[in-house]
């Protein structure tokens, strides 16, 4: 019985603390190339996705798609996601995700090394996807 309440014990802080959650990043700004963007339903190859999220007690994420060709570059669309938060995950993939909570998804955008090279991958929904 002992060792029971031992291991019970034992093994309580590791399934407390042990859930990974993932909270928000405040004034953060990234710029990512992208190989294959889809928006909406339209396809969009070889384009650069920068991100800022709103300082700490703000919500909102502000999203620009830009083509890049030779130095310049030309903005193709804008979004702002108000009440949506930045969320970086450091797992295989490398994901960034803009989200309100846990529920709905409005863009992901994901880098993979498939063998033949990296690929960047993502999708933006205006009106997001219920998770």
């Amino acid at each position: 019985m002992k060792k029971i309440v031992l291991f019970i014990l034992l093994m309580l802080p590791v399934v407390v603390f042990g859930q990974e959650t993932h909270k928000p990043d405040y004034g953060v700004t990234i710029e990512r190339e992208m190989d294959v963007l889809k928006i909406e339903e339209d396809l969009n190859y070889n384009v650069i996705v920068r991100l800022e999220s709103a300082k700490r007690y703000d919500s909102g994420v502000k999203v620009t798609i830009y083509k890049q060709s030779g130095k310049k570059r030309k903005k193709i669309r804008k979004y702002y996601f108000p009440n949506s938060y930045l969320y970086l995950t450091h797992d295989d993939c490398s994901s960034i995700a803009v989200a309100q909570g846990k529920s709905i998804t409005q863009a992901y955008f994901w880098k993979k090394d498939y063998g033949s090279g990296v690929n960047s991958q993502g999708w933006i929904k205006e009106f997001g996807l219920f998770e």
